[in-house]
């Protein structure tokens, strides 16, 4: 069962969906989501299928999946953010559904921009505007979990931020933070959140990385 990396195409979104479904667990900032998703009665695997597609065009060359060659299942993915420019925006943020498509519920809005203030104040913190990457996701399903995958991922990745000079972080669990070291990543800050005001019964955490490139900027 050889594994290969490919780009992330549209086709792959409802996949991606079910993979996120399946891999990641339903506490802390998940659970909000998927829980302010119910409220509104939204299908969940169709409205995060929705919210991983905004920006594709954007991120054209930095959204990448693993797949299984045999069987062609994509069991893992990750999605890069480059900000080339000085003061870029993120490009995460939902955007307005276009025509046909139902619209995000403010509710669940107002949390994504609450919560992405917090990268915010960290990016403005330690690259005060300057152009750099973000992996703003990855997820890799349980049962294909020790193949590479996450690995093939990470090192797809940090090379392209090394040809374009950028210094990269992202936010890890604490379970994931000693595959990230492995790519030279480093712990900045570990960081509480407060989800009481959004209905959560506990507090999650956030593990601050960054990875200095190995490239020149151009």
């Amino acid at each position: 069962m050889p594994l290969e990396l490919r780009q992330v195409e549209k086709g792959d979104f409802a996949d991606i969906a079910k993979l996120d479904q399946i891999a990641c667990p339903n506490e802390g900032v998940v659970h909000i989501i998927r829980q302010l998703q119910r409220d509104e009665g939204m299908d969940v695997s169709t409205s995060f299928a929705q919210w991983i597609a905004t920006g594709t065009e954007h991120h054209a060359g930095t959204f990448w999946k693993v797949v299984d060659s045999d069987t062609n299942e994509v069991v893992s993915v990750a999605k890069f953010t480059f900000q080339y420019h000085e003061g870029e925006a993120y490009q995460d943020t939902p955007t307005p559904p276009v025509e046909g498509e139902t619209p995000l519920p403010k509710r669940l809005i107002e949390f994504f921009a609450w919560l992405n203030k917090i990268s915010d104040e960290y990016a403005k913190d330690h690259f005060k505007g300057k152009p750099h990457a973000y992996l703003m996701y990855l997820c890799t399903h349980p049962g294909h979990r020790k193949r590479g995958a996450a690995g093939m991922l990470l090192e797809k990745g940090t090379q392209l931020a090394d040809m374009a000079g950028l210094d990269m972080y992202l936010q890890a669990s604490l379970m994931g933070v000693p595959l990230y070291r492995k790519f030279g990543f480093e712990v900045v800050r570990v960081g509480e959140i407060d989800l009481s005001q959004w209905g959560g019964d506990k507090l999650d955490s956030r593990t601050f990385m960054k990875r200095k490139t190995r490239g020149v900027r151009q």
